[in-house]
């Protein structure tokens, strides 16, 4: 079983805005804003509503620099977090039923009172990187038992690719390697239907093209 959500995060003058969470998952740790994308909600969209419901903002413009796979020990269900990057808002932040808003210096930021996977991957956030992965928590989800959370050159999402050779492919999904705990991409060639898996390192990697670095997969948009 998979939830998918959003997790938004704004950086400005050397601060970033964080949020207390105060009821429900996660009560009682600073976190960025977000939430369940709703049944057939663009995943944008949804940002930007859970920004507004939560902080009283209205998003101008975001963009999508993370996807991380959380999994909780002895718990079926994945989390699908897509990260994203506020770029221009309006309005002030406020508090609302969900979040106490405040903003931290980057050298203050609380990490001991944060989720515990945020140190890995919250310093490609912050030095304009993006960042794709897997994570897994214990039960109590107060500790990191094993993550895979790495910089790529573009996000890898469920959708159709085209090949630098040309060649035209359906990603299905990203998997996660049961012993190296390496990201894997699941994806079908659209001509002749035949399966592939590539390590994630490999498909968002560039390679060179005539002298010039080029995607080795260019996302093409979602499956119609």
């Amino acid at each position: 079983m998979r939830k998918v959500l959003t997790l938004c995060l704004i950086k400005r003058n050397g601060k970033i805005l964080l949020g207390m969470k105060k009821r429900g998952f996660g009560m009682g740790k600073w976190n960025g804003f977000g939430g369940k994308a709703l049944p057939g909600e663009n995943i944008f969209d949804a940002a930007k509503r859970e920004m507004n419901e939560e902080a009283g903002i209205v998003v101008n413009d975001l963009e999508r620099v993370g996807r991380i796979d959380f999994e909780f020990e002895n718990n079926p269900e994945i989390l699908e977090v897509h990260v994203f990057d506020i770029k221009s808002f309006s309005g002030e932040p406020t508090e609302s039923e969900e979040m106490r808003p405040e903003w931290f210096e980057i050298s203050q930021i609380p990490y001991d009172n944060m989720w515990a996977d945020d140190p890995f991957w919250y310093p490609l956030f912050l030095s304009g990187k993006k960042f794709q992965g897997w994570c897994q928590f214990n039960e109590a989800g107060d500790k990191v038992l094993e993550q895979n959370i790495i910089e790529v050159k573009s996000l890898v999402v469920p959708g159709i690719y085209e090949h630098y050779k040309k060649h035209n492919y359906e990603v299905v999904t990203v998997v996660v390697h049961s012993e190296t705990f390496e990201s894997h991409v699941v994806y079908i060639h659209l001509d002749n239907g035949s399966l592939w898996v590539r390590p994630l390192t490999m498909f968002a990697e560039e390679v060179e093209v005539n002298g010039q670095k080029v995607p080795r997969f260019r996302y093409l948009g979602e499956k119609e």
